[in-house]
């Protein structure tokens, strides 16, 4: 979860750079910095979001491939179309090696509070993340900010 976190807050200091100077590079990493840690708390294995809700139950872990497969069917890009494939794969493998040890190990029990506690911070980063990029995506045109800070044309 520390990933996800301090990612969120170094967009949140980018934005405030970029509030202060104007400045549209700060503006755009802030974009950046909130997409890819939002993307990072899917809740799939290798994923930080995947650690967290083996954490709190391997159910959710089956709950972000759907997910992964609409941003599979959704993407252009071959790169993009590869690396969700590989993500989708080696969770699948993850998922499944965990749900066999989240039976029979107890190492994996946690407490109702602490499971409670997850959930909530969890809960609530999510729901920052995807509140600031929505905040961000209807309040600027990304596209001509970006054709404006691109040195080479």
């Amino acid at each position: 979860m520390g990933g996800p976190l301090f990612g969120g807050l170094l967009g949140l200091i980018y934005y405030i750079v970029y509030y202060v100077t104007g400045d549209n590079i700060f503006l755009v990493l802030t974009f950046t910095s909130i997409i890819l840690n939002l993307g990072n708390l899917i809740p799939v294995s290798p994923l930080d979001g995947g650690q967290i809700a083996e954490a709190i139950s391997p159910i959710l872990c089956y709950i972000g491939f759907p997910f992964l497969i609409y941003l599979f069917t959704l993407s252009n890009r071959l790169k993009s179309k590869i690396l969700l494939l590989f993500i989708m794969v080696a969770g699948i493998y993850q998922t499944y090696n965990f749900t066999i040890k989240y039976k029979t190990d107890s190492y994996y029990k946690l407490d109702k509070p602490i499971k409670i506690k997850f959930i909530i911070i969890y809960g609530m980063l999510i729901l920052s993340l995807a509140i600031s990029a929505i905040y961000l995506y209807n309040s600027f045109d990304f596209k001509d900010i970006c054709h404006s800070i691109v040195r080479f044309k």
